[in-house]
């Protein structure tokens, strides 16, 4: 009979069938108390700051995803999305030793990748067409085009680019969270003999180690946390996301 807790035993949570998430398969979220289970929590040391422990999860979750790009000094990392996530996979890249960082944003998004070149960037384009970024990726390359690619936007329609700006051989993260269907060739994944990791969540292990980085600086969240509300805000803080107003909200409950 198949083992339920296989994943979980294996050391991979994100992956476990008795996966219940606070917040989302149960209440809890965004309220001013949530009751956890003791072992899956992690201390916050007294000098970590409130803001930065509620930073740690989305650290994570770049987190998760640029190990499993297993990136090398020679890399030259593309990251499409300079959201909360990208930032912080474009941090970790650096971190993780790439020869290159390159982030990529649409129209709308030039503060952000302002932020990025802030953040050690060493190239922040906005796409305006497929053609015209392909070619700016090109020629950051030599020719030769990302050796990993890390999709971090959600957006379907981005993933056939994604697989466009990746190169012969090289390796393709799925950050971002595809809510509808999109359409791609798959002969471009077969001939290119691409690597297309998928990455969720995130592991008990790595929150530890994002925890690390972010107390010891070596991951900044002041240029990612825009704004800090109250948590009877929280409609306010969404309608700020929603128009681009804020970048990253962080909430706080009535007794802090």
């Amino acid at each position: 009979m198949w083992d339920k807790d296989f994943y979980c035993k294996q050391g991979l949570e994100s992956m476990c069938e008795s996966l219940t998430e606070i917040g989302i398969d149960i209440d809890g979220g965004f309220a001013e108390y949530v009751k956890a289970p003791a072992k899956v929590l992690h201390k916050l040391p007294d000098y970590v700051s409130f803001v930065e422990g509620a930073s740690v999860d989305p650290v994570a979750s770049a987190y998760h995803s640029v190990r499993k790009a297993n990136i090398n000094p020679a890399d030259t990392v593309v990251i499409f999305g300079p959201g909360p996530i990208g930032l912080y996979a474009l941090q970790l890249a650096k971190l993780e030793g790439a020869y290159k960082v390159i982030i990529i944003g649409v129209q709308g998004d030039e503060s952000l990748l302002q932020i990025a070149s802030e953040l050690g960037a060493d190239a922040a384009l906005l796409s305006n067409n497929e053609e015209d970024l392909l070619k700016k990726i090109a020629d950051l390359t030599r020719g030769k085009m990302a050796d990993v690619v890390i999709e971090a936007t959600g957006v379907p329609e981005v993933f056939p680019t994604c697989l466009k700006a990746v190169r012969k051989s090289g390796r393709l993260g799925l950050t971002g969270v595809f809510h509808r269907p999109t359409e791609v060739l798959l002969s471009q994944i077969v001939k290119k003999e691409i690597t297309v990791r998928g990455s969720f969540c995130y592991t008990w292990l790595e929150f530890g180690t994002c925890l690390n980085l972010i107390s010891s600086g070596k991951v900044r969240i002041d240029k990612v946390v825009s704004h800090q509300l109250p948590l009877n805000e929280i409609g306010k803080a969404l309608e700020m996301l929603s128009t681009k107003e804020a970048l990253k909200v962080v909430l706080e409950p009535s007794w802090f």
